[in-house]
């Protein structure tokens, strides 16, 4: 068993080897595969012996056995025939199907020891576990077995396509050379355009978001204003709610004055009567003494009544002196209370008067506020402008995906009407012997095309004023962006100057609250001292009834005949009614104080409500302080930015230098652009399909104008908009899925188009091969000709007197060359100095070109960013239209305004971190596509290169040529003399224009055409044919420079291709980021209700809470009224 596991570890490891080195390596031999296959198979077999061997072991256990002790320690198992369905039905997981065969009916005794048992289990344990192990791993080898057969065939079809690119390759490496050295200034300048490209975007784009970042901290800002506005509002309806109270208590102290001046009269009558009682009760002891003498007289039995009565009535004034002077120290104490109560009253009214100045304080401070309210109302305009810009760029953005679409239809067009050149292309090769008038109409056309792309090149003139003008706005731009964080700047200034006032009013309203609750506690004293001085007034009164009552029943007794001692006790009863009077008013006046009692716990309610205020203006204030620290670390940062942003100034002036020394380099590249006459079929072709982009680019900036005045009415649908954007984003990833199709389409498209050229490349090297060969016997006949011709001048010099007829005609048809040869002079001039313009319109559309493609993904990547910053907007509004909302229904929602604030803030930090991201994403991109444009400007340089060693070798030819026509031109002047005048002037044209050597040498074999056809049909013919040769040479060459460029375009679009397809992932991930986020804030909505939910919840049981409070004291009033009425009652009675 043990060597069996490492045999197979053995060749699992092997396995696993050739598989690694496989993926490393696909182009693996045949051999390694071999090796592969037999290891599995090894494997295999070995994995099956296992396998019957387990099958082997779990047959004996199977076999159910009765447990017999024996004396070593051994067991016993015995199967039953009765049994062997319930072993099998308990080991069906384990069994094979060769195992039912060797269970047999009956018992059976199998001596097992236990040590064999436990081991046995051990076994099976690992043999099961193995058994898993080897199923799995061998699931995995078939599937990689799978893999690499169709890798196999995969780069078996792979090397058969290398193998036929490696042949084109070998025949178009010639004419790369020549292309390599003429291609290496081109990519020079490519990559200064590139990289200055590059650097005006990223401008742009750092100038956008610093717009953005600032935008999006001036609505915090405006928010937060908002905020402190709302609650200073507030504040000031309190204040103003106090002031009323105050009024209200001011008012109610001048009553209590009023009222204990009453009281104190009433003191003061108290002891003008007490005064009165006690010169009457001298009267009456006067008039007793009187009578007693009178009594004594009368009767000796009335002397111990008198006795008595003196006793009693000593008794009587000792009591009523003792009571006066305890009145007198009452009113004294009385007197006193009254001074602190007008010294009271002095201080608040000092009090008073300050708090009008406060109030006048807070009426100038209010206007102020008033001042910035209109401001900060002013600014929020002017963010919702702003935002609503933003809207139509997201419209306009979408447009652009649309707009993107439909470009992708017209490459399908463009890619079809390809197919349809490169098929008549072909034909035209086929066709090239008997198709010179087509040619001839093919000029003509290019003329048309030409004066079209002269019309072109004057739009394009027109569009680079246009672009200088877009630079300038540029400038204006950075110079109202610079302008705007100068605004800005003093805007925070102005904030911090708010939360400076804001705190100043804070620090007066705790002193008005401070000053409140002093007030509060001596009001609270004082009615402490009034309510005991009316309980000793009561209880004097009860008293003062009493001891009335006993000297008037005493008086009664003692004299019948006293009649003024009883008008005395008359009058004493009317001031005891009187005093009854007074009791009811101070009862009256406890009532009054009990609604004053009442009025100052509801104060106390406000100043409590007020105090929980200010401690969540405490807290708004250190959060306030908190964003000021952020708002001057994001001035620092502009700062910074600012003078980031006057490098990127300077760098733009650079570059403008170095476009005037470029443009003053393109009149050099004229006279190189020359020898490019042979590529015209190319340039039109070129010019065509850029034709088309501006068409669609001219299309794309209509959308955008449309779509911008489209975008001003969405404001005000923004929650419309919401539900449409979720819409649109399903479509935007079925459209993604279309471009994604469409992109298949296209390359498999441009597979055929690939096919297709190699087998026009092989076609041109078959009819390249015939015309080399036709060249030779071409050159062997051209020089029998010349000696068949220096023997015709023999023979014309016989021949002239029959010449002389002719010459009638030559003039004729000479005449007729002339204009010919100077109309096609004209035309080739004209083609030249086209073909010169549709260069350098070449190059402006490529630029072009790459500046929209580069355009077009900053375009795609702020589109993104402001989708994702509408969203944000979006969000922002609907959670400031349900702060409005509350904040009108209830005053406690600036707790709920603060929390979304802060959470606001916290989407703000994830989405500065999600834009940091993006920016270093973007310069990783922007790193790799200089790396590749470096690439590619190297291949340009070698390609140039290789262009100039073939200008050179092509101006050696053409002076070779140039030799040759002069020696002909000698040979026709002698046969002619007017022929010779007409060669002279063709001569010093030739000399004046040997720049245009290419359309001369074309006039001039038309010109030796038209003479040979003369003279003799067959020369005529050779020499058409001569030329025919030369023009299929020149074509070859022109289509193989075409096939690279073909597949150089070829190889750009599988990169827009790939970087599209990459761009739209992101798209997806985006969106799919957005989703979350959404669904994040629409929980956070829900949960942000539920608070809203629980407060009010809590706010109703306070409310409840404070009604049972207020039905608890009022019962508490009840019962006491209910206690006084009795005692009133009683006092009443008694008196």
């Amino acid at each position: 068993m043990l060597e069996n596991k490492k045999d197979v570890e053995k060749n699992v490891e092997k396995i696993l080897e050739l598989i690694s080195g496989e993926e490393n390596d696909e182009s693996s031999n045949s051999s390694d595969k071999s090796e592969l296959a037999l290891l599995i198979k090894d494997f295999h077999n070995g994995y099956q012996a296992l396998y019957e061997h387990y099958d082997h072991l779990i047959g004996k256990l199977k076999k159910k056995v009765h447990h017999k002790r024996e004396d070593n320690g051994s067991f016993s198992f015995t199967l039953s025939s009765s049994e062997s369905d319930s072993s099998d039905s308990g080991s069906k997981e384990f069994s094979h199907k060769k195992r039912s065969s060797k269970i047999q009916e009956g018992e059976v005794e199998v001596p097992i020891s236990l040590e064999d048992y436990q081991t046995l289990q051990e076994q099976l344990g690992d043999a099961k576990r193995r058994n898993h192990e080897l199923q799995t791993e061998a699931a995995t080898l078939y599937a990689k077995l799978s893999e690499f057969e169709r890798l196999a065939a995969n780069l078996a079809e792979r090397e058969a396509v290398i193998e036929k690119l490696e042949n084109n390759l070998q025949t178009t490496a010639d004419s790369v050379k020549l292309l390599q050295a003429e291609n290496g200034d081109l990519k020079q300048r490519l990559e200064m355009f590139s990289q200055k490209e590059v650097d005006m975007n990223q401008r742009i784009r750092s100038f956008n978001e610093q717009n953005e970042n600032l935008i999006s901290e001036n609505t915090k800002a405006f928010s937060r204003l908002h905020d402190a506005e709302k609650t200073i509002e507030e504040c000031r309806l309190e204040i103003e709610q106090m002031k009323v109270e105050i009024s209200k208590l001011v008012s109610e102290s001048r009553k209590l004055k009023q009222e204990m001046e009453e009281k104190a009269q009433l003191v003061d009558d108290l002891n003008q009567q007490l005064g009165n009682t006690n010169k009457e009760k001298e009267a009456l002891s006067s008039e007793n003494l009187v009578l007693l003498s009178k009594i004594q007289d009368a009767d000796k039995a009335l002397a111990d009544l008198r006795d008595e009565a003196d006793q009693n009535l000593k008794l009587i004034t000792d009591r009523l002196s003792s009571e006066n002077e305890h009145l007198l120290s009452e009113n004294e104490n009385l007197k006193l209370k009254l001074e602190d109560s007008q010294r009271q009253g002095d201080e608040l009214n000092q009090k008073l008067a300050a708090s009008e100045k406060e109030k006048g304080a807070l009426e100038s401070q209010i206007l102020r506020s008033s001042c910035q309210m209109q401001e900060a109302e002013d600014t929020i305009k002017n963010l919702t402008t702003d935002s609503e810009l933003l809207k139509d760029e997201l419209a306009k953005m979408l447009n652009i995906v649309d707009d993107l679409n439909q470009q992708l239809k017209t490459k399908k067009e463009e890619l079809y009407a390809l197919q349809l050149e490169h098929n008549e292309a072909v034909e035209k090769t086929q066709q090239a012997q008997d198709k010179e008038e087509m040619l001839l109409g093919e000029i003509e056309k290019i003329k048309n095309e030409s004066s079209q792309l002269l019309l072109n090149y004057e739009e394009l003139k027109q569009e680079l004023k246009a672009r200088n003008q877009e630079a300038s706005e540029l400038k204006q731009s950075l110079e109202a962006t610079n302008d705007e964080k100068h605004l800005l700047t003093i805007g925070n200034l102005a904030l911090s100057s708010k939360i400076e006032q804001a705190e100043i009013n804070l620090n007066d309203f705790k002193g008005q609250i401070e000053q409140l609750e002093y007030d509060k506690s001596r009001l609270e004293v004082k009615i402490s001292d009034l309510g005991v001085e009316l309980d000793g007034a009561h209880l004097q009164l009860t008293d003062l009834n009493k001891e009335l009552g006993a000297a008037a029943e005493e008086i009664n007794k003692l004299t019948l005949e006293n009649s003024r001692s009883m008008s005395e006790l008359r009058q004493a009863d009317a001031n005891s009614k009187e005093l009854e009077n007074e009791l009811k008013h101070l009862k009256e006046e406890n009532l009054i104080l009990q609604e004053h009692k009442s009025k100052l716990e509801d104060a106390e309610k406000i100043i409590d409500d007020l105090k929980a205020e200010v401690e969540q203006l405490r807290c708004g204030k250190v959060q306030l302080q908190i964003e000021s620290k952020e708002l001057e670390n994001e001035l620092k940062q502009l700062k910074e930015e600012n003078l980031i942003l006057q490098e990127h100034r300077n760098k733009l002036e650079e570059a403008e230098k170095i476009i005037d020394d470029l443009k003053a380099g393109k009149s050099q590249l004229q006279i190189e652009v020359d020898d490019l006459n042979v590529r015209l079929e190319a340039a039109d072709l070129q010019l065509t399909d850029l034709n088309k982009e501006l068409g669609a680019v001219e299309e794309e900036k209509i959308t955008l104008a449309s779509n911008l005045e489209q975008a001003e009415a969405t404001v005000k649908k923004l929650e419309i908009e919401l539900q449409q954007m979720k819409e649109e984003n399903s479509m935007l990833k079925q459209s993604n899925e279309d471009l994604c199709n469409q992109n298949t389409d296209l390359e498999r498209r441009l597979e055929e188009t690939r096919a297709e050229v190699l087998a026009v490349q092989e076609k041109l090297e078959e009819v390249m091969k015939e015309a080399s060969i036709h060249a030779n016997e071409l050159q062997t006949e051209l020089d029998s000709l010349h000696i068949q011709k220096n023997r015709e001048e023999e023979q014309m010099r016989i021949i002239r007197d029959g010449c002389s007829e002719n010459q009638i005609l030559m003039t004729d048809l000479e005449d007729e060359l002339t204009s010919k040869i100077s109309n096609q002079e004209t035309m080739l001039e004209g083609l030249s100095g086209s073909f010169l313009e549709l260069l350098k319109t070449c190059k402006q559309f490529k630029d072009r070109y790459q500046e929209l493609h580069a355009k077009f993904h900053s375009a795609e990547t702020v589109s993104k960013e402001q989708n994702k910053e509408i969203k944000n907007l979006v969000e922002s509004h609907n959670e400031l239209l349900e702060k409005l909302s509350l904040s009108e229904s209830e005053k406690a929602d600036a707790d709920k305004e603060i929390a979304k604030l802060q959470g606001q803030v916290q989407t703000l930090e994830v989405q500065l971190r999600l834009s940091n991201q993006k920016l270093k994403i973007t310069e990783t991109e922007n790193k790799d596509k200089e790396e590749k444009n470096k690439k590619m400007i190297e291949v340009l340089q070698e390609k140039c290169a290789e262009l100039e060693e073939q200008k050179q070798s092509s101006g050696k030819k053409l002076d070779f040529l140039e030799n040759k026509l002069i020696r002909v031109k000698l040979e026709v002047n002698s046969g002619n003399l007017a022929m010779d005048t007409k060669f002279d002037e063709l001569h010093s044209l030739f000399e004046l224009k040997y720049c245009q050597i290419l359309s001369r040498l074309s006039i001039c074999t038309e010109e030796l055409k038209t003479l040979k056809n003369k003279l003799e049909e067959q020369l005529c013919e050779k020499e058409i044919l001569i030329k025919e040769k030369h023009e299929l040479t020149v074509r070859s060459k022109y289509n193989d420079g075409m096939i690279l460029m073909l597949k150089d375009k070829a190889g750009s679009l599988e990169a827009k291709l790939a970087a599209k397809e990459k761009d739209l992932e992101k798209l997806m991930r985006n969106m799919d980021k957005s989703e979350k986020k959404m669904e994040l804030l629409e929980k956070r909505v829900k949960e942000k209700e539920e608070e809203v939910l629980a407060k009010n919840d809590e706010k109703r049981e306070a409310i409840r809470q404070l009604c049972l409070l207020i039905e608890y004291h009022r019962e508490k009033c009840d019962h006491l009224f209910r206690y006084i009425s009795p005692m009133i009652k009683r006092s009443g009675r008694s008196s």
